[in-house]
């Protein structure tokens, strides 16, 4: 059923659908009363509730639901559980993840259990398992899996700093570098944007010290 025939059917309640942008929406009601998207292609608004089978999503706001599988290019996802599929970009901020491929985001809560994580940044939640190629971990519990490369946010001067083991680098600001790279950079005269007589420099060589100890 198509979505003007929905709203047509079931009421206004459903307005949400005629509201959003879409394309060659296949959808119907299961028997809580809660909309089924089988197939088409959102481009934006704002989902309420209900379970998404398959489809592309372009954008908006996923505010609660299960989502079964599909692809998923951007948009703010708040609530809900995620089953299968593909996410391309965007802000997680809460919710189950089951299962599926993350690209690339920003991830701030939730319960992450099973799948590929390529890269992004990790800011809280809980990783219950699944394998992690490549990001920044700020903060949370991860259980088990199998951790590619993961940078580990572990202190702050005048920039965030992380650790990455398998990598043996130090990332401060903008800069990375290796342990040695590092130390060969103190002992030297180059500066980036921080005096080397100032408090700063001092915090910042005190930063450094302590992820090598972190690495070695």
């Amino acid at each position: 059923m198509n979505i003007k025939d929905f709203v047509k059917k079931y009421g206004k309640e459903y307005n949400w659908l005629l509201e959003a942008k879409t394309e060659g929406a296949e959808i119907s009601m299961d028997e809580d009363k809660k909309v089924i998207w089988h197939n088409g292609t959102w481009k934006d608004g704002i989902w309420h509730n209900g379970t998404w089978k398959d489809g592309i999503w372009h954008n908006g706001k996923w505010k609660d639901g299960v989502w079964k599988n599909g692809k998923w290019k951007d948009g703010v996802w708040k609530n809900g559980k995620w089953e299968n599929g593909t996410w391309i970009y965007g802000l997680w901020i809460n919710g189950v993840w089951k299962n599926g491929i993350w690209n690339r985001g920003f991830w701030y809560n939730g319960s992450w259990n099973k799948g590929i994580w390529k890269e992004g940044d990790w800011y809280r939640g809980n990783w219950k398992d699944g394998i992690w190629k490549n990001g920044i971990w700020y903060d949370g519990t991860p259980l088990k899996g199998k951790f590619e490369s993961i940078w580990i946010k572990y202190g702050f001067c005048k920039w965030s700093c992380f650790y990455n083991k398998s990598l043996k680098q130090l990332k401060i600001g903008c800069k990375t570098k290796t342990v040695k790279e590092w130390k060969e950079w103190l002992e030297g005269i180059e500066e980036y944007e921080t005096k080397r007589d100032s408090e700063e420099f001092r915090m910042i060589e005190e930063t450094i010290k302590m992820g090598k100890k972190i690495i070695i």
